[in-house]
């Protein structure tokens, strides 16, 4: 591990440590690159688990407490054929919550005219967007629609033809949220393992192949300067180059930017970081071709 950490450094900064690239193999470089990849990867992991699964257990309880609160214990909603049915039959409303919003949030919501979170009403099919509007609502259910708002615009109105026949009840809303909340003690460490073996495959591959294109310029910007350097030996360098990119990404997500550093970017960084460790300018770490 302390090996690890200086050559992470090294590759960073240091003009000795690129100056005997050459006696340094491939095998070598991917090796590292491997474990820079494991480490942000293990990084990033434990963040994104650290928000995560507090949220996760957080929103299955807040749902939880808001349908013991405001789910009506007579209330049956009736999926079938395409059709809602409520009973006892008639309009269902649930107001915009503090819970899920903030004041700022629900003062917005307030001026656009929304007062709603959902409104049930199965008493007619849903026809024109002065339906929805009248229930100044997020989410309307008619007898033969779901109508979800998009934004100040604009709604989506998706068909009850594929829901498939069901009933639903207060009592089984609360016996499917207890079952999740149980499940989730089993689910989320599987979640997070699976998250990791894939963000590191992934993340390895991508780089990967950025590593393998930012060799080549550092093999052409070689030649150009007059250095004798092969490939290999440039795929090598890039291996080791690519620290300082891994650790802008990481940062970035830790931030909260996950989109991380444009490709090019990426490739430019190594290209930059060699250059400078080797001073290209200088012409002085590598032998001049004859």
């Amino acid at each position: 591990m302390k090996s690890f950490f200086e050559t992470l450094k090294d590759s960073i900064l240091s003009s000795s440590f690129y100056a005997v690239m050459g006696s340094r193999t491939p095998r070598e470089g991917i090796r590292y690159f491997l474990s820079l990849s494991l480490f942000t990867s293990f990084i990033i992991t434990v963040v994104l688990s650290i928000f995560l699964v507090p949220a996760a257990i957080f929103g299955v309880d807040l749902f939880s407490k808001l349908v013991s609160e405001n789910y009506p214990s007579d209330l049956a909603i009736t999926f079938n054929n395409g059709q809602a049915a409520t009973s006892p039959e008639k309009i269902y409303n649930l107001p915009i919550s503090s819970e899920f919003f903030s004041d700022s949030e629900i003062n917005k919501l307030s001026a656009g005219g929304i007062s709603n979170m959902l409104v049930i009403d199965t008493s007619s099919n849903f026809e024109n967007i002065s339906q929805f509007d009248n229930a100044k609502t997020m989410m309307l259910i008619t007898k033969n629609a779901m109508v979800i708002r998009k934004d100040k615009a604009g709604f989506e109105v998706h068909s009850l033809n594929s829901f498939p026949n069901v009933t639903i009840t207060k009592a089984k809303v609360e016996g499917v949220l207890i079952k999740l909340a149980s499940t989730l003690k089993f689910v989320l460490p599987l979640i997070i393992l699976v998250g990791f073996i894939a963000l590191f495959v992934i993340s390895s591959i991508v780089n990967l192949v950025l590593v393998a294109i930012a060799a080549v310029l550092i093999w052409a910007l070689s030649n150009f300067a007059k250095r004798t350097i092969g490939y290999r030996e440039a795929f090598t360098t890039a291996l080791y180059a690519v620290t300082l990119s891994a650790l802008f990404d990481l940062a970035l997500l830790v931030a909260g930017r996950p989109n991380g550093l444009h490709s090019l970017t990426t490739i430019l960084l190594i290209v930059l970081v060699w250059a400078f460790n080797v001073k290209l300018w200088k012409g002085t770490n590598l032998p001049v071709k004859t």
